[in-house]
């Protein structure tokens, strides 16, 4: 998306339309080895208010436990899962996961994403592609 320019110079009223795309979500056709497996997930992307309030409460978190300082790369990994379960908005059907349909909530995201990186890669890579957001 290409902000418009007057003789004054760059409108960036104009950028907030991509801001309020990914609040409103994008979603993503989850495939495994290239097939749709028939789950799509819609997620926030980085921009929204959504993913930034999850962003900010693992960095409180990490803060407040005085571990900041100490992250391990497994650390940082957990982190973003923790943080792109927060941007998921829904998703469909509702996946069967330890024998129970599990309804789109925060816990049973990052339950799917730590149960197969694959869904995670996909969302998390969508919920960072600022472009993906932008109508067309």
């Amino acid at each position: 998306m290409m902000s418009k320019k007057d003789s004054t110079g760059v409108d960036l009223d104009t950028l907030a339309t991509s801001v309020r795309d990914q609040e409103a979500g994008r979603a993503v056709d989850i495939l495994i080895a290239g097939q749709a497996i028939g789950l799509t997930i819609v997620v926030a992307g980085q921009d929204s208010e959504r993913y930034r309030k999850a962003w900010r409460a693992e960095v409180k978190a990490l803060v407040e436990a005085g571990s900041l300082d100490a992250m391990t790369a497994e650390d940082d990994d957990a982190m973003k899962r923790r943080v792109a379960a927060g941007a998921v908005i829904s998703w469909s059907p509702d996946p069967v996961l330890g024998g129970e349909a599990r309804p789109c909530t925060r816990e049973n995201a990052l339950m799917a994403f730590n149960a197969i990186p694959a869904i995670f890669d996909q969302c998390y890579g969508a919920m960072l592609d600022r472009e993906g957001f932008t109508k067309r």
